[in-house]
């Protein structure tokens, strides 16, 4: 066993405009400036910026035990990126939209782990059998805003932008106004208030945060069973809690445009729509014709199983009718990826790229 632990500070030159010097723009068009070329302000540099450094402390504990039949380590870990680089609106009248402040930190803490066992482990007789399973997890949380990004965050709710930059709130979280669901009676969205009220009223007073993307855990299972010349690998990958904000259900079943109705209309719209008092829906009345705001509604829980990759493949060595065929070996291999796909949450267009299996075989000869 070997436990270990390290401290280290990095920085971050990923930056696009954000400066700490002055940028401008040479700027020749006469219809500006009929004296010849001149320049214009394009970033404003903030001198006193101070770099962005991340912080990183982390543990391991690595083990190798029972003659090699289980192997495996846990990591614990904090990053902490103090300060942030972060460009602050300014008032129109200065005739710059940003400027780079130095506010805030963001600290992400989290665990990994990775587990192997061999059930058999019998070199003698060429068996083997192996039994793998990774897992990691981490929290993030946001400190030190204070009202600095008040113009950020109403940015952020006029572009219907789900994210925030809140104190004491994750990266990763979910910003909507809380969603009761279609009241029976009416067909329209009921909300719920900051104070516990419900309300048919849409109000951006009353956004909270109402999800996290970030999964509780995540990881592969895997095995892997090896008979002489047979080889057999399978791997799943799983995701355990979290969230997602379904997109094209708030897209094409409620606020699709007049353009788009007409090209990629969800049949929901039509079909699972509240129709009459005492319905049960989980969309509202297709008579409520006013725009749909982002609301916890179509917020999902994301757990998943799905294939990671299979792989079978045989070896063919000192087989009499290799050497009649003048052959040394020959291997076939056959391997699927994305074979297998179970979810919480349906597979939705527009959310990620389309579901595609894999399958592929090789054959694969010396001389």
């Amino acid at each position: 066993m070997r436990l270990t632990g390290n401290i280290g500070i990095t920085g971050n030159q990923n930056f696009a405009n954000i400066s700490s010097v002055s940028i401008y723009n040479y700027n020749s068009n006469v219809n500006y400036n009929q004296f010849g070329q001149g320049v214009s302000l394009n970033m404003l540099g903030n001198p006193d910026l101070e770099p962005q450094k991340t912080q990183q402390i982390s543990t391991s504990l690595d083990f190798n035990l029972f003659n090699n039949r289980l192997t495996g380590y846990f990591n614990l870990y904090k990053k902490e990126t103090n300060p942030l680089i972060v460009p602050v609106d300014l008032p129109s009248s200065t005739g710059v939209f940003s400027y780079p402040y130095n506010v805030g930190s963001l600290t992400y803490k989290g665990a990994e782990s990775k587990i192997t066992f061999f059930p058999i482990y019998d070199l003698a007789k060429g068996l083997t059998w192996s039994l793998g399973l990774t897992a990691s997890s981490y929290k993030s949380e946001y400190n030190g805003f204070g009202d600095l990004l008040a113009s950020l965050n109403k940015k952020q709710e006029n572009d219907k932008n789900l994210v925030r930059y809140i104190d004491g709130n994750s990266a990763e979280a979910i910003w909507a106004i809380k969603s009761l669901g279609i009241d029976p009676a009416t067909g329209r969205e009921m909300f719920l208030t900051k104070e516990g009220q419900y309300t048919f009223d849409y109000s951006a007073a009353n956004i909270a945060n109402v999800g996290n993307t970030v999964a509780n855990m995540e990881g592969v299972i895997s095995t892997n069973l090896r008979y002489k010349q047979f080889t057999f690998g399978l791997g799943l990958r799983y995701r355990i809690g979290g969230d997602i904000y379904n997109s094209a259900l708030f897209n094409k079943v409620e606020n699709i445009s007049y353009t788009n109705i007409t090209n990629n209309q969800d049949k929901r719209a039509l079909y699972e729509r509240w129709k009459q008092p005492g319905d049960i829906s989980q969309f509202k009345g297709i008579s409520q014709t006013s725009t749909t705001p982002i609301s916890s509604r179509f917020v999902q829980s994301n757990n998943t199983l799905s294939s990671e990759s299979l792989n079978i493949g045989f070896l063919f060595n000192n087989e009499p009718w290799l050497k009649s065929l003048g052959l040394e070996s020959l291997s076939t291999n056959f391997m699927a990826n994305d074979f297998l796909y179970f979810s919480t949450v349906r597979r939705e267009r527009g959310i990620d790229y389309p579901y595609a299996r894999t399958f592929a075989f090789s054959l694969k000869a010396s001389f």
